[in-house]
């Protein structure tokens, strides 16, 4: 069979999602995949990549690591290192608790910031 007969035959199949997923990231997509994170907290990537349609869960883990944690959230704010330190007075050593309110950050990146 030849790549164009097979090209035509997989259109309009769940397949198209593999083509789909090879094409850059729009900043619809980039929007949506931090606005989720943000609003379920929850990094459920599998979930995220069946809402996005044209992602993979790796592709949605793997932007969101390199993109949002490690270029732009790098830096500790004013606001984050208060919070840290009211968190810490109200839950004592709860870093579970305490992670709740940084979605974006680890436990381990809290804990070595306080």
């Amino acid at each position: 069979m030849q790549i164009e007969n097979l090209a035509e035959e997989l259109q309009g199949k769940e397949d198209d999602r593999f083509f789909e997923s090879k094409k850059l990231w729009s900043k619809e997509e980039d929007k949506q995949l931090l606005e989720f994170i943000k609003n379920s907290k929850i990094r459920n990537w599998k979930k995220i990549s069946s809402i996005l349609k044209t992602k993979t869960p790796q592709q949605c883990s793997y932007r969101f690591k390199k993109i949002y944690i490690e270029k732009d959230l790098k830096k500790w704010t004013r606001n984050e290192d208060i919070l840290i330190v009211e968190l810490v007075e109200k839950y004592d050593d709860n870093w579970d608790k305490i992670k709740t309110h940084f979605p974006f950050r680890k436990k381990e990146e809290i804990k070595e910031r306080y």
